[in-house]
């Protein structure tokens, strides 16, 4: 996503008036299940402010959740001569659902 944004006391996403900065939630989506997807007409993305990590959710025009997506990365500190240090993904993890 690439746009000015900042967050609200309650952490909802607000853009800055451009809406090609949407998050693409359809990145992943299988291509045969593109026609068959509820697509969401609000869309929330919050984000944790002590790691690398966010959370989307997705409601159709009833208020009723149609997509969830979450991302996180934990880092480690590393050095080869414990001099200098070099941070290191360990662990990560990209989720996403769509409602059919």
């Amino acid at each position: 996503m690439n746009c000015l944004e900042h967050s609200t006391a309650v952490g909802h996403r607000q853009l800055s008036g451009d809406d090609a900065c949407e998050p693409e939630w359809r990145t992943h989506l299988p291509t045969q299940w593109r026609e068959c997807v509820v697509t969401p007409l609000e869309l929330n993305v919050h984000r944790e402010y002590e790691i690398p990590a966010s959370r989307m959710l997705g409601r159709d025009e009833d208020g009723v959740l149609c997509f969830y997506g979450h991302d996180y990365a934990l880092a480690r500190s590393r050095s080869d001569d414990d001099e200098e240090f070099y941070r290191v993904l360990e662990h990560g993890e990209t989720v996403r659902a769509w409602r059919l």
